[in-house]
């Protein structure tokens, strides 16, 4: 049995509960040696909340289902390892419930100016350092001014999200810096996409959600290292100021690119979110996007696309799967 079987157990047992009104619920954890008590508590409390997720929230007749009392039932004398295990795991877990949130409003009722108000409510909240990058404010930034990407895009008036954590006594060590694609709905821009299925398109926002949820846990769990979030928000819409198939920009590094098809505006912000960070101090790098479909043809729908240029890094965020229970492939891209 391993952390995610037990994670999985969790989630299951309380999806069962649920369409049938059992509001309390008491999960016994395995007795096993190769399974510590706080490791399974923590995946136990994590499962449990990710299965009492309610994605309704529009419905008319939406009715409270959820689980009221999950209770975990542990053999052994480390009652506090469980405890704090299962803390854990409750913080982990409602930060995923919040990404999914997130994730699942419409385009309409999450804009990137909404995006903003959003983070700020809950970044307070748990006590992380905020600040939005307005149009007018990154306008006056001289870094910002220099990129003529980040000056096309700007006029949609999107605004960039920046979040800090930074742990009490430490000022040194290594900064990791977490980029997320925050395009709230993406319709391709000029070159517009097919009209099916193009209301799935308020996913592209995911990668920044992700952020966003892993800012909500790290500020609740304390790590001792220090964070710096970077969200690119934006809507990619067809309309006057949108980028041309072919338009050459500078980016925020100096370099210049050339924008294809409908890439044009939803791409302009990714690279400089990273440069940003970057000059924030950042220096160690991972940035999540829902970037091309193209990565469910080539792995499938269970798997997601891996690709980094630090071999160290990419070890340290392979070993932590086992952990997390994602799926990712890397070893096809080099």
């Amino acid at each position: 049995m391993t952390v995610q079987s037990v994670r999985g157990a969790a989630g299951t047992a309380v999806r069962f509960t649920k369409p049938r009104g059992i509001r309390e619920l008491v999960f016994a954890l395995p007795e096993l040696d190769s399974l510590a008590g706080g490791a399974s508590a923590r995946a136990a409390g994590e499962g449990a909340v990710i299965g009492d997720f309610d994605a309704d929230t529009y419905r008319s007749d939406r009715k409270d289902l959820s689980v009221q009392s999950f209770v975990l039932a542990a053999a052994g004398p480390d009652k506090g390892a469980v405890q704090a295990g299962f803390a854990e795991g409750v913080i982990v877990g409602e930060s995923q419930n919040f990404t999914r949130s997130l994730v699942n409003e419409p385009g309409n009722k999450l804009t990137p100016t909404i995006s903003c108000v959003a983070c700020r409510g809950d970044g307070c909240q748990v006590g992380l350092d905020w600040e939005v990058h307005s149009t007018e404010k990154a306008a006056r930034t001289e870094r910002w001014a220099r990129s003529g990407a980040c000056r096309r895009v700007l006029k949609s008036r999107r605004p960039l999200i920046v979040l800090k954590y930074a742990p009490e006594g430490v000022t040194d060590g290594p900064v990791l810096g977490l980029v997320g694609k925050g395009i709230t709905f993406d319709t391709g821009g000029i070159s517009i996409k097919p009209a099916d299925k193009m209301e799935l398109m308020k996913y592209d926002m995911a990668g920044g959600a992700a952020m966003l949820g892993a800012m909500r846990a790290i500020a609740l769990l304390k790590p001792k290292v220090r964070v710096i979030c970077i969200v690119c928000a934006a809507e990619n819409m067809p309309d006057g100021k949108a980028y041309k198939p072919g338009d050459v920009v500078t980016a925020m590094s100096g370099k210049d690119h050339r924008r294809d098809q409908h890439r044009c505006r939803r791409a302009a912000g990714a690279g400089d979110g990273l440069t940003y960070a970057k000059s924030l101090g950042a220096t160690h790098l991972i940035d999540a996007a829902t970037l091309t479909g193209a990565i469910g043809v080539a792995l499938g729908t269970w798997n997601a696309g891996a690709f980094s240029n630090d071999d160290d890094t990419f070890a340290k965020f392979q070993a932590g799967l086992a952990v997390s229970g994602e799926k990712f492939l890397a070893d096809a891209f080099g």
